[in-house]
């Protein structure tokens, strides 16, 4: 309103600076940036504390771009960062929107500003930045940390700045840099890793220099022991004082590693414990894994486990254990079990609805057992909720792949596309799967097209007139190829996706599939069992003897173990291409013998 009776020049800086503080609560950061650039036009002066507002609200929103363009603007105009400013760069980086990439260009930014002004981050800024960058490089860690030690340094007016990690990434800390908060950061990205070998070394050396280790930094422990399986360290960590953390950690990983017995056993065990089950101090993810443990044992089980929990206390249960029942009903394709427990939902005291994600795993489930217009009507009903994020998209076409309903996946796709909604590693990864199939795409089916508008609807957001539903996915490897090198312009491959591509040219086009196996080298993924087999077969049906043979070579030179049906394809490229007998029979007699050994 003062813009538009042109009476904001009469605000002054302190004016300016209770407005922004207001509007860091709200949800329109966007307005923010635009005060600051009112605030210039007017020849207002901009300080360090309107811009820790702005930085305040980016840390809120998660958007970090954004407050690395402030931090570096800041720099431009000669205003002096501070500590809080760089904390508020270091909360936005927590944010599930932020890509590893984004992360480091936020360590960046920390950096010059540690480097050229001399700034020491707080520990909480310290904490989460090593937290985040230790999952994904440890190089990248060790160079934030020294950058860190270097500043502190020179704050403290030292000759010898503190050192990071060793090289061999064990630990070396020495310097008030590493206190009890990066340490626990450290180990915690190691354990996501699952490299508990550094993570203990980390974890002695934290104790040799004095530290002591809080719960959190034993959790984050028992993660590294847990996801590299030394289950027996693990359970030391436990103690004589139940921590349910620790003891859900251990469960989780069992279960991720198809350790069923043992999570079994150690379910029952500390159940029949009433220290453990507690009701004050049972927390909920606890209960949650129980649950998870139970659904595998069975889910009449799991259920009689649920129904005890809320009758004894309704807060007991939670939307977690609910999706656990719709997942594992889903997985065993009994659809009026997944009906019954998403109805669950209702028992809950604090979901007056179910929330998205577990519609998510509703759908997901509906695909499972095979019922596409149960699953595509749920999806629809879905939208009521909120809008559908990337994850859920590529679910859906997941399903409809995995349904061989490829004309409507690729419909959806694009639309999905057309409309602005970017597909996920994961959508790519299913469509490329459709291509690889061998049978004739099948046409939309009457009753799928007559869902076509809703689902249009669902997707886009607009209930005006729908695209057209169309009936022109050929499967052409060509059109595969162009999607793959779309994809691969903003993110990259994995083996999975590499695998698929290569399995859809392995039918058309062998000299393609050979090139796509070798930029998946180049690449730096490793081409895992599946995909060595998927090249062979290749090599059966263009009768390629020699490149399966070198194929095979490349295999066993990176210690993948072939499995039957890598077994079954290399003698089938010798045979079809008619190799020598005797050849043929001592690769029979290789495959035999690794066979009788698996």
């Amino acid at each position: 309103m003062m813009l538009e009776h042109d009476v904001s020049h009469r605000m002054g800086a302190n004016n300016y600076g209770h407005l922004l503080n207001m509007l860091k609560y709200g949800n329109d950061w966007e307005r923010m940036v635009n005060v600051l650039d009112n605030m210039r036009k007017q020849g207002t002066q901009v300080g360090p504390l309107h811009y820790a507002q702005v930085l305040f609200s980016m840390a809120r929103h998660g958007q970090l771009e954004t407050a690395c363009k402030i931090l570096k603007e800041m720099r431009d105009a000669g205003v002096p960062r501070q500590p809080s400013h760089l904390t508020s760069l270091a909360l936005a980086v927590r944010s599930h929107h932020v890509s590893t990439k984004q992360h480091e260009v936020a360590a960046k930014v920390m950096m010059e500003v540690m480097q050229t002004e001399g700034i020491v981050i707080e520990n909480r800024a310290c904490a989460v930045m090593v937290s985040h960058l230790s999952r994904t490089s440890m190089d990248k860690t060790i160079e934030f940390l020294e950058c860190l030690a270097q500043a502190q340094a020179i704050s403290n007016n030292k000759d010898t700045p503190a050192t990071a990690i060793e090289e061999e990434g064990g630990g070396g800390a020495r310097g008030g840099v590493y206190n009890t908060h990066v340490y626990t950061s450290l180990i915690s990205g190691l354990a996501h890793k699952g490299d508990a070998i550094n993570a203990e070394r980390l974890y002695n050396e934290m104790k040799h220099h004095r530290l002591r280790p809080t719960v959190a930094t034993r959790v984050a422990l028992a993660e590294a022991y847990g996801r590299a399986g030394d289950f027996d360290k693990a359970l030391k960590l436990v103690g004589k004082r139940p921590n349910h953390a620790i003891m859900t950690s251990i469960l989780s990983n069992a279960m991720r590693q198809g350790r069923w017995d043992l999570a079994h056993d150690l379910a029952e065990t500390w159940m029949a414990d009433k220290r453990i089950m507690n009701n004050t101090a049972a927390d909920d993810k606890f209960r949650a894994t129980l649950m998870w443990v139970k659904v595998k044992t069975g889910l009449d089980t799991a259920k009689m486990f649920f129904q005890r929990l809320y009758e004894e206390d309704a807060s007991f249960v939670n939307a977690v254990m609910v999706n656990h029942l719709v997942m594992e009903s889903g997985n065993q394709q009994k659809k009026d079990q997944v009906y019954e427990s998403f109805g669950l939902h209702r028992q809950l005291e604090d979901e007056p609805a179910p929330s998205l994600l577990s519609h998510h795993y509703y759908v997901d489930a509906l695909f499972k057992c095979r019922d596409v217009p149960a699953a595509l009507a749920a999806f629809v009903e879905m939208r009521k909720y909120g809008v559908p994020d990337d994850i859920t998209m590529a679910m859906v076409v997941r399903g409809l792949v995995m349904n061989d309903e490829d004309n409507m996946a690729w419909n959806v796709f694009r639309v999905m596309r057309k409309n602005g909604l970017q597909p996920n590693l994961y959508a790519y990864s299913s469509i490329l799967k459709a291509f690889a199939k061998t049978q004739a795409p099948r046409w939309v089916s009457k009753e799928l097209s007559n869902l076509w508008p809703d689902l249009h609807a669902a997707i886009t957001g607009d209930q005006q007139q729908s695209d057209l539903l169309t009936n022109d996915f050929l499967g052409n490897p060509s059109h595969a190829y162009s999607l793959f090198q779309e994809m691969t312009g903003f993110q990259r491959p994995n083996e999975y996706t590499y695998t698929t591509l290569i399995a859809c040219f392995a039918k058309t086009s062998l000299a393609r599939a050979a090139d796509v196996f070798s930029h998946m080298c180049a690449d730096g993924i490793k081409p895992t069992a599946q995909t060595y087999t998927a090249m062979l077969q290749g090599c059966a049906i263009f009768r390629n003897a020699r490149m399966a043979l070198v194929v095979f070579r490349h295999m066993r030179e990176h210690h993948v173990t072939p499995n039957q049906k890598t077994w079954h394809y290399l003698l089938k490229a010798l045979v079809r291409a008619r190799v020598d007998r005797k050849k043929i029979d001592s690769v029979g007699r290789m495959a035999r013998k690794a066979m009788d050994v698996s």
